[in-house]
Order: structure tokens, then C-alpha cells, then sequence
């Protein structure tokens, strides 16, 4: 794989997991959906579960090391002590693929929570000075990267699906690769936070 150089990205790879070469260090804040629904759906990635990601970054090694220390001690400008469940409902189909910048990806809508879920992503940015390439839109992606026809009947197919769940937690992960090559990323362990 070729690296590409980065200032400030010396030793990532080593201080991430020794002997790998990366090309960049990568944050995740999400809401992973219950196995009940994720089940239901497609896996647009090998080895990623469903989910609505709140926040996602690539980020300098002290920068994902401030995060992952903030997140264990709940230390946010969003308040998060005083966030509770609420409620989130997945309904509708949508793509990016007819944006200002098109994205060959279908998604299911989120109906109900997309307030919450966007006021936390605006809070998460500020606090910590993540910028995004795209204006935030929550969704669950159900195809990605695969040809029209492909994500036409993924599309058709998932046309009427709706369910709804409450949201009880949020992960934050780290990962390394590269955003050139999304499917060999590799996302570790999350460590989940607790809303109860």
C-alpha cells in the first residue's frame, strides 16, 4: 500500500497496533443499532455493523488520544452527564448519489431523533474542532460503492421498511487505513457510553 505523507502522522501506525502502515488515523462517534433491526439489513461493509454516525474525523494521534480520554470522563462541552435515551425512527429511503457532490450511497432516512442526533454532532465538532466535508445528514447506509442497479434494488427493496428503537448508548472508536479505500479500514474495539 502506498503512504501517503502526513504532517504529524509519524508512528501512528506503531502507536496504533505495531508493525501496520497507515496512511491516516481516523474518529467515530455513532449510534449502533439493535441487533434485532441490524439483522434486517444489508452490510455495505464487511465487518461494520449498521449504525448512524454522529461524528467521524481523521485526526491527529494526541487529538484521537484527547477524545478517547474526554469520552471515559463523560468531559463535554454537550453535557452528555444530563443526556437521557430518546426515541430515533427509521423510515424512508434516500441516496447521495444526486448531491452537489454525488456519493454512490442509498441509506434509510431517520425520521424521528435526527434533531438530537444532529445537535449532538454539532456539539461534538465544536468541542473538539472536527470539520466536516458534508453538511451532517443522519442515516443508515444500506449500499455503498456498488453499481446504480445495485443501489437501485437495495433502494426498491428497502422502499417501505420502518422501525424504531430507543437510543441507550454511544460508542467512540478508532481506526486506521484510508478514507481512498473505505472497506480496508480497519475499526477497533469501540468503547461504549452508557445514556441510562
Amino acid at each position: 500500500m502506498k503512504v501517503l505523507a502526513r504532517p504529524g502522522y509519524a508512528d501512528i501506525a506503531a502507536a496504533v497496533e505495531p508493525g501496520l502502515t497507515t496512511v491516516g488515523l481516523y474518529v467515530g462517534i455513532t449510534v449502533y443499532l439493535p441487533d434485532r433491526i441490524a439483522a434486517l439489513l444489508p452490510a455495505p461493509r464487511p465487518g461494520v455493523r449498521p449504525h448512524i454516525t454522529i461524528a467521524h474525523a481523521q485526526v491527529r494521534l494526541e487529538q484521537a488520544r484527547r477524545l478517547r480520554h474526554a469520552f471515559g470522563r463523560k468531559a463535554y462541552a454537550v453535557s452528555l452527564a444530563d443526556l437521557r435515551p430518546f426515541p430515533l425512527r427509521l423510515h424512508g429511503v434516500g441516496d447521495f448519489r444526486r448531491d452537489a457532490t454525488p456519493t454512490p450511497v442509498v441509506f434509510l432516512e431517520v425520521a424521528d431523533g435526527a434533531e438530537q442526533l444532529a445537535g449532538l454532532a454539532a456539539a461534538f465538532d465544536a468541542e473538539f474542532g472536527l470539520e466536516r466535508r458534508f453538511e451532517y445528514h443522519p442515516h443508515v447506509t444500506l449500499g455503498h460503492g456498488e453499481p446504480d442497479h445495485v443501489l437501485d434494488q437495495i433502494a426498491a427493496e428497502f422502499a417501505d421498511f420502518e422501525d424504531e428503537f430507543q437510543v441507550l448508548s454511544l460508542a467512540f472508536t478508532t481506526a486506521h487505513g484510508t478514507l481512498s479505500a473505505p472497506r480496508r479500514i480497519t475499526w477497533h474495539q469501540p468503547q461504549t457510553y452508557s445514556l441510562i
